[in-house]
C-alpha cells in the first residue's frame, strides 16, 4: 500500500527524552522501500509509519503548542479548525477530526497510568488503516472463500453428518499464528449451563469442539474482548453447493459467509492491519472465535470463556447485520409442545395427533398476533412441525418447536429464567386450549421449556461509564467506517454479546459483518465490503479504547 504523509499529527513534547518524532515519508531504500520502514513478516511492502512518540518508554506531557514555523506548528495548524471546534463526544472528536483523545486510568485487567496525547488517534493512522484494509479486500475475499470451504456445520443441527468447528478453528489458530497472537483452547465444561445459571437444552455434547481464544499483549491498560461464533446452521435447504465459496461481484457464497464468518474474518484483518501498521497501542486485546451459538446452542461457548476468566473491561461481537451499531439485543426461549394421538388403520381411522397439533399451531399463531401487537419487532417463530410415521397409520404423536423473542423489559429480575413473563403466558394459553377439547382436557399437551436466554443492553455494564465510554468510540469509528450507512439500536435477534455482558460482565457493543437478511437463507452470501467495513471499525474503536501508548513496536509475544 502507499502511505500517505500525516496530516494534523498530533504533537507531544517528552521529559527526559530526545527531539520528538513524527511520522513522514522516508527516503527510498533498497528495492524502492521506505529505508528504516519496518515490514509485517508476511505483508512484503507494507509501509510502518514512523511512531509519533521516541522510543524508550519516555515520560510525557501534555505541553501547548504555538502555530507557529516548523513541524510543531504546521502539525498544530492543520489541526486548529477541527481542534478549535467543542467536542460534545471526545471519541468522535478524535476519530473524524483527529484530535487527540486521553485515555483515563484503566480499572480494567491492567492498571495503566494516565495516557497523553495519541499518535493512533490523527487523521494519517484513520487513512492509514483505511487504504490499508482497502488493498487488502482481495486478500478478505480469498480468506472468506476459504473459511466457507470449510464446513462448520453445528452438530445439532439436524443435518445428517455434520462437520462440527474443529476444522475451521484450526484454520483461524493458524492465521492468528502468523500474527503472533498467544492461541489457546477453551474446552466447554459438560455443566456449562448449570455453572452460569442458564437454561439451555439437556444432554447437549461438546467433545472436540474447543473454543480458540487469542491474545495480544501491548503493555499496561485494558482489555478488548472481540466475539464471533464459528459454526453455522444446517445446509439440507441450501440451494447449490453451500461450501462452494463461489466468488462474483463483491459476493461470497456459501453456508456461514454472512453469519458469521464474515465477523470472523473481519475481526482478523482488524488485528492485522493494526499489527502491519504498528499502531501504537497500551492493553489486551483477546479475539474469541467460539463454538455452538447456533441450533440451540445457546451460547455454550461464549459461557465457557466467560467461566474461565477471560473477560475484558469492553467486548466488542462482531455477529450481526453490517451497518447496525446495536447497544443491546432481544431475549429468547425455545419451546417445545408435543401433543399424543391414538393410532389406527388409514382407513379405519383413530384420534389423530397431527389434528390436535394443528389446534395448537393455530393458538400459537393467536398468541404470536397478539405479541406482533405488544411488543412490535419481537418474533414467534414455530420452525419445526413434526408428526406421525406413514400415510397408511394415523399418527399417534405430534410436536412443534418453536423460538419466542422478549424484550430486556420483559426479563425477570434476577431470576434464572429470564423470560418467565413470556412463558407464563403461552402455558396458560396451552392450558386454555386443553379444557376446550374433549380428546386434549384428558390429554393434555406437553409443554417443554429448550432454552430461556436474556438479552441484554447497556445497563448491564459493570461500570456505565465504561458503557458510555464504549459506545461514544464504536459511535465514532462507525461514521469513518460507513460514513451515514449504518444505525445504531437493538439487535432484533439473541446474540452472544448477551453473554458478554450479563456473565462477563462487560461494556458491550455489536458490530456485525454480515449482509442485512441473509443470514440462515437458502442462498446466504456476504458482501466483501461489509467484512471490509467491519474491519475498520472495529480496528477504529480499537485504537479510540487503547491508542496512546508510548511503544512503537507491535504486540509481544505471547
Amino acid at each position: 500500500m502507499r502511505f500517505r504523509p500525516a496530516r494534523g499529527v498530533a504533537a507531544t513534547r517528552c521529559v527526559g527524552a530526545g527531539p520528538t518524532s513524527v511520522a513522514r515519508r522516508s527516503p527510498k531504500g533498497e528495492g524502492g522501500r521506505p529505508a528504516g520502514s519496518g515490514f509485517a513478516p508476511g505483508l512484503p511492502g507494507e509501509f510502518t509509519p514512523a511512531p509519533i512518540f521516541p522510543a524508550g518508554g519516555a515520560k510525557t506531557r501534555r505541553t501547548p503548542l504555538r502555530a507557529g514555523s516548523g513541524l510543531f506548528g504546521q502539525a498544530l495548524r492543520a489541526t486548529l479548525p477541527c481542534a478549535a471546534r467543542p467536542a460534545s463526544n471526545p471519541a468522535r472528536s478524535a476519530l473524524e477530526c483527529g484530535s487527540p483523545l486521553p485515555l483515563s486510568k484503566s480499572i480494567g485487567d491492567y492498571d495503566a497510568p494516565p495516557i497523553a496525547y495519541t499518535a493512533a488517534m490523527t487523521p494519517s493512522y484513520r487513512v492509514a488503516l483505511r487504504d490499508y484494509l482497502r488493498d487488502r479486500s482481495d486478500a478478505m475475499a480469498k480468506t472468506l472463500a476459504a473459511l466457507v470451504r470449510i464446513p462448520t456445520v453445528n452438530p445439532y443441527s439436524g443435518d445428517p453428518g455434520p462437520a462440527g468447528e474443529a476444522a475451521g478453528q484450526r484454520f483461524l489458530a493458524a492465521r492468528f499464528r502468523g500474527l503472533g497472537g498467544r492461541v489457546r483452547w477453551i474446552p466447554v465444561p459438560s455443566d456449562i449451563y448449570a455453572r452460569c445459571r442458564v437454561r439451555g437444552p439437556r444432554c447437549r455434547s461438546w467433545s472436540g469442539r474447543r473454543n480458540l481464544v487469542v491474545s495480544f499483549d501491548y503493555g499496561p491498560g485494558p482489555s478488548v474482548v472481540l466475539n464471533a461464533h464459528m459454526d453455522t446452521v444446517g445446509v439440507r435447504d441450501f440451494e447449490g453447493d453451500p461450501f462452494s465459496g463461489r466468488r462474483a461481484g463483491g459476493r461470497i457464497q456459501g453456508r456461514g459467509a454472512s453469519d458469521c464468518k464474515g465477523g470472523l474474518v473481519a475481526g482478523l484483518y482488524a488485528l492485522e492491519a493494526l499489527r502491519a501498521l504498528r499502531v501504537p497501542l497500551r492493553g489486551r486485546i483477546v479475539f474469541e472465535s467460539v463454538v455452538d451459538e447456533e441450533c440451540n446452542g445457546s451460547g455454550a461457548g461464549t459461557l465457557a470463556c466467560c467461566a474461565a476468566g477471560i473477560r475484558g473491561r469492553y467486548a466488542i461481537a462482531l455477529d450481526g447485520p453490517c451497518g447496525l451499531l446495536y447497544t443491546g439485543c432481544q431475549g429468547v426461549a425455545t419451546v417445545e409442545i408435543s401433543v399424543r394421538g391414538r393410532a389406527g388403520h388409514g382407513s379405519a381411522g383413530g384420534v389423530s395427533a397431527l389434528e390436535k397439533l394443528l389446534l395448537v399451531k393455530t393458538a400459537l399463531d393467536r398468541f404470536a398476533g397478539d405479541r406482533a401487537r405488544v411488543q412490535p419487532g419481537h418474533a414467534v417463530n414455530i420452525g419445526l412441525l413434526r408428526a406421525g410415521v406413514a400415510p397408511w397409520t394415523v399418527p399417534n404423536f405430534g410436536a412443534l418447536t418453536a423460538n419466542i423473542n422478549y424484550a430486556r423489559s420483559e426479563t425477570a429480575a434476577g431470576a434464572r429464567a429470564p423470560g418467565v413473563a413470556v412463558r407464563r403466558q403461552l402455558d396458560e394459553i396451552i392450558a386454555r386450549l386443553a379444557g376446550e377439547d374433549a380428546w386434549l382436557r384428558q390429554h393434555p399437551p406437553r409443554v417443554d421449556w429448550i432454552k430461556d436466554l436474556s438479552g441484554f443492553d447497556r445497563t448491564d455494564a459493570a461500570a456505565p461509564a465504561d458503557g458510555d465510554r464504549l459506545i461514544a468510540c464504536a459511535e465514532g469509528a462507525m461514521r469513518v467506517a460507513h460514513r451515514a450507512g449504518f444505525r445504531s439500536g437493538t439487535l432484533d435477534a439473541w446474540g452472544d454479546a448477551a453473554h458478554l455482558a450479563r456473565s462477563g460482565r462487560m461494556a458491550v457493543v455489536g458490530m456485525g459483518a454480515g449482509e442485512p437478511g441473509a443470514s440462515h437463507t437458502a442462498s446466504e452470501f456476504n458482501r466483501v465490503a461489509n467484512v471490509r467495513r467491519t474491519a475498520l471499525a472495529a480496528a477504529l474503536t480499537l485504537v479510540a479504547l487503547l491508542g496512546a501508548s508510548s511503544a512503537p513496536a507491535g504486540p509481544k509475544a505471547g
